[in-house]
């Protein structure tokens, strides 16, 4: 039982990560930033948001991103991981 719950987890960590990754290329997108604006704005070098983008979130990568990429577009955080 707990290897199902945890599996279930990582799953659900996977598609949340996957859905972040697309909402900041999709906000940078939408609001027609380079990638060094968008990396600023999120407080991140051009390398890290490229990794992004790409899908992988860097491991020292921290909830602080978040909270400044949603201070500055005026979102709440669940509209970074819903489609």
């Amino acid at each position: 039982m707990h290897v199902i719950f945890f599996y279930e987890r990582k799953n659900n960590m996977h598609r949340y990560a996957i859905l972040f990754c697309y909402n900041v290329k999709r906000l940078r997108d939408e609001h027609n930033l380079s990638k060094k604006q968008m990396a600023k704005i999120m407080g991140v070098g051009t390398k890290t948001l490229t990794s992004i983008e790409n899908g992988a979130i860097p491991p020292r990568a921290s909830a602080e991103i978040i909270l400044k990429i949603c201070d500055h577009f005026s979102i709440s955080p669940q509209k970074l991981f819903t489609v």
